[in-house]
């Protein structure tokens, strides 16, 4: 049995494990046995289930669940099944760490090597030919001296090399030489080349002595293959003969993660992590962590891959391509139109392969004090010192400075689309939404006609009208722990950046108080008094009132208790006691506010991890559980950012979320704070 042992990290990138060759139908005689680390120390992955995972040439992805793991040394030993050994080819290869199909972490990417053995190229299955096909095939292909039809064909012949060894003698009644064509055939391994070069000349240069497999040159078309008879390299005619170079073939940008097209700095960026590679159907080109570098563009062109260079390229048109280059998509700057043969954002946003454009997404005018609609004079008037934003998904966008303090001019006609123009950092507006670019941000609609209409996502009066935002008069307070108070997980902590800040323009309440402190607990314990069911009497004669806490209680070892009928006496020690007792003593001070419990959102840092239980066995997802139980006892609404926070800290790519990977960044609090206040409106 072959067995090879490698060392594999989660953080560190470019693996050396060694040349790994892995032999086509050597069943279950092939191991890797790796050990596997993060930041240089054992990487602790216990009770994650772990998946053997690779990128095939024909791009697709193909994974097994690892059995044999050895937890507390942190190794694996995976033997290869034959379904990751279906092409003669490098395959790039890593492990993954998952819980309830949720990827937790994985190692940097590897490299295996695939070579012939007993059975080649078997993706299908064990198909046989026929004898008599197999000799018509072979005469047709010696008769006319074009080996290209056997290129395209070699990927999919499953019989063994001795049986076509045994059919020589047809081979020898041909017009070719036996010699030249059992060298050809010795040569060639696979369909897709070994190399590619630029001419003959520099196939020689580096290959003086021949090597195995086929070689692609650029300047004809053509590829190569050594002869052990003639000492030379052959011409072997066209590579697929179709087409005479790679110019005129599209290609495909392959990755684990989604590819950015950055509007605003005019270039295409690569995911942190993951990989990369660049494959048109017969040859893959994996790129390289060093390599990831963003790709510029200034005016509309065209993406290619120079194939020699391994490098990325933009072109002002297919003309300057080289026949070595492959086209992977345009980008139409001037009318903000993009295309690229990947999976790929814009600005961040998620599209379809293809793009979309701006005006497929619907923005938010924020603003603390209202925005007037004068419908006698048509104008849009913004207040002076008022704080007002764009919202669009997760994104603020500060237009303070541009808007406050002006009017917008709507007597040109009754019926106005308004629009952000995120160029100009201004509001305009239009007549209709046709034809809008990937600048401009829909708000809403105001019609002045005789049955007077508005639908702007806004805060604002209609003359003298009350703002139409239901919660427009309401009082709202938030209790909690330091994600309630504004932790940033770097050594500081503000209400002006925490969720609770936001809501006020999100939802369009008065005034909202915040309850938040750093480190408080739901239940009652030793050496503390701001527990949660300590403080709640505080909130009096409110219309809204939010509940968010329980992540100290998971990492403090806080005794769950167990779930009680209504008005019993609680155990405010233990955590369904104490949120019991916040419940209940909330809804008597406060029976006319609408009430919504707040999950807390998962951990992973020195002090707990979400998916590890705690000293007395209880994992954070008991406590989150207690407090959906909760809900549904007293019929009160839960939201579940433990789910649905929009980040993870078990991935580093989201490290800009999470700084410390419990409590959210000022980004991360802009995100958390429009999925809750989503949920809010829809109360």
């Amino acid at each position: 049995m072959s067995d090879y042992s490698v060392t594999l990290s989660t953080t560190e990138p470019n693996n050396y494990v060694g040349l790994i060759k892995l032999r086509q139908g050597d069943v279950a005689s092939q191991s890797i046995q790796a050990t596997i680390t993060a930041n240089g120390q054992l990487f602790k992955f216990d009770r994650l289930s772990v998946f053997f995972n690779a990128v095939l040439p024909n791009g697709n992805v193909i994974r097994d669940k690892v059995t044999k793991v050895d937890y507390v040394n942190s190794k694996l030993n995976y033997v290869v099944a034959d379904s990751f050994l279906q092409e003669v080819a490098q395959v790039t290869a890593w492990f993954s760490f998952e819980n309830d199909e949720k990827i937790i972490d994985s190692t940097k990417n590897f490299q295996y090597s695939v070579i012939a053995g007993w059975k080649e190229c078997i993706p299908q299955g064990n198909y046989i030919y026929e004898l008599s096909e197999i000799q018509r095939e072979i005469e047709e292909i010696i008769g006319n001296k074009d080996f290209t039809s056997l290129i395209s064909k070699i990927d999919s012949l499953s019989t063994e090399l001795v049986y076509l060894n045994s059919k020589v003698d047809f081979l020898g009644q041909q017009k070719a030489d036996k010699a030249e064509i059992d060298a050809k055939l010795d040569s060639i391994t696979s369909g897709a080349p070994n190399g590619v070069f630029a001419n003959i000349e520099a196939l020689n240069t580096k290959y003086p002595n021949g090597a195995t497999g086929i070689m692609l040159v650029t300047s004809d078309g053509h590829w190569y293959w050594w002869s052990s008879v003639s000492q030379k390299w052959e011409d072997g005619g066209f590579y697929q003969a179709t087409t005479d170079n790679f110019k005129t073939r599209s290609a495909t940008i392959a990755s684990r993660y989604k590819l950015n097209i950055n509007t605003q700095l005019g270039q295409i960026e690569f995911p942190n992590t993951g990989f990369v590679s660049v494959e048109d159907g017969y040859l893959q080109y994996t790129i390289d962590d060093q390599n990831k570098v963003p790709i510029k563009y200034t005016e509309d062109s065209f993406l290619f891959f120079d194939t020699i260079a391994k490098q990325f390229k933009v072109l002002k048109g297919i003309s300057q391509a080289l026949n070595s280059d492959l086209k992977l998509g345009w980008i139409f700057q001037t009318s903000q139109q993009f295309h690229l043969n990947a999976e790929y954002t814009i600005d961040g946003y998620e599209v379809s392969k293809g793009g979309i454009p701006f005006i497929s997404r619907r923005g938010r005018l924020l603003s603390t004090n209202p925005i007037i609609i004068k419908r006698i004079t048509k104008e849009l008037v913004f207040p002076a010192k008022t704080v007002i934003r764009i919202l669009s998904e997760d994104k603020f966008i500060d237009i303070s400075n541009s808007v406050g303090g002006t009017k917008l001019d709507l007597s040109e006609r009754n019926a106005h689309y308004i629009f952000f123009n995120a160029s100009s950092n201004k509001i305009e507006t239009y007549p209709d939404i046709s034809g809008k670019g990937l600048n401009l941000l829909p708000l809403g609609y105001i019609n002045f006609g005789a049955n007077f209409a508005c639908d702007l996502d806004a805060n604002f009066i209609v003359d003298s009208y009350t703002p139409q935002a239901k919660f427009c008069d309401k009082v709202a307070t938030i209790i909690g722990d330091s994600t309630v108070n504004g932790d940033n997980g770097k050594g500081s902590t503000s209400n002006s950046w925490s969720w609770v800040a936001y809501i006020k323009y999100l939802c369009g309440f008065n005034t909202v108080t915040n309850l938040g402190v750093n480190g408080s607990r739901v239940a009652v314990s030793e050496n503390k008094t701001d527990s949660l069911v300590e403080r709640y009497n505080q909130i009096k004669e409110q219309d809204f009132i939010g509940v968010l806490g329980g992540v100290n209680d998971f990492i403090n070892n806080i005794p769950l208790g167990e779930l009680l009928m209504p008005n019993s006496a609680f155990d405010t020690t233990t955590f369904y006691g104490a949120y019991q007792s916040i419940v209940e003593g909330i809804r008597k001070e406060n029976p006319n506010a609408k009430l919504l419990l707040i999950t807390p959102m998962k951990v992973n840092n020195a002090r707990a991890n979400s998916f590890l239980p705690n000293t007395i066995g209880k994992k954070q997802s008991d406590y989150v559980n207690a407090i959906k139980e909760i809900g549904e006892m007293y019929g009160v609404r839960v939201y579940d950012l433990y789910s649905n926070c929009g980040f993870s800290p078990f991935l580093e790519s989201d490290s800009l979320y999470t700084a410390d990977k419990l409590h959210p960044t000022e980004l991360g609090y802009k995100l958390i704070a429009d999925s809750i206040c989503s949920e809010i409106n829809m109360m």
